[in-house]
């Protein structure tokens, strides 16, 4: 299929309230793929972690800025689905 869930970031977290986290992170059951580029692999992700990073982040107040939108989530595992032309180790 051409199509794909993903979980992206489209704007910033409001401001929580004190000992609250607010995530701002929709499901989007209808993002493209695209062809995959040499040295690129694509992965079902099965777990994600999210981190402090990740939290500030979607804060906007991490000091490397991600455009948004983004999908955060800087720890993975999954199953490698596709390959690009030159990644034949990776199954």
């Amino acid at each position: 299929s051409n199509m794909a869930r993903a979980a992206v970031a489209r704007e910033a977290a409001p401001e929580p309230r004190e000992g609250a986290a607010r995530v701002c992170v929709e499901l989007v059951d209808d993002a493209s793929r695209r062809a995959l580029g040499p040295g690129e692999v694509e992965i079902a992700v099965r777990a994600c972690g999210l981190n402090m990073p990740d939290l500030l982040q979607l804060a906007d107040r991490y000091q490397h800025r991600a455009d948004f939108p983004f999908t955060p989530g800087l720890e993975f595992a999954g199953v490698v689905t596709r390959v690009g032309s030159d990644c034949a180790d990776f199954r």
